[in-house]
């Protein structure tokens, strides 16, 4: 339950189209965001996101689970595939969410 809402809360948090066109820019346990810390993930979640000044894929993943969630804000499910590492999203639509995801 923790994940699906750090995968909201990621979700809410960059819904705002001011990013730098196609970039993965947060991976680790801090979401920077102009050189400034805005949000401070659980303890051992690792989250990754790539935006483009439309749209972002963002996937998250605890260091001791077996899955990584995944959403984009050009849909409404919440994606979970088994994970053992945490993979950034390469594209900011669900794209990346294929047939080894499952909509939740």
């Amino acid at each position: 339950m923790k994940k699906i809402f750090i995968v909201s809360l990621i979700a809410v948090l960059f819904a705002a189209p001011a990013f730098a066109a196609g970039t993965t820019f947060a991976v680790g346990t801090q979401i920077a965001s102009g050189g400034e810390n805005i949000s401070v993930l659980s303890n051992n979640v690792t989250a990754a996101i790539y935006s483009n000044n439309t749209a972002f894929a963002a996937t998250t993943l605890h260091t001791s689970g077996s899955k990584m969630f995944g959403t984009s804000s050009v849909s409404t499910k919440i994606y979970s595939t088994p994970a053992t590492a945490l993979v950034a999203p390469t594209a900011s639509d669900s794209s990346d969410f294929d047939s080894d995801w499952k909509a939740l």
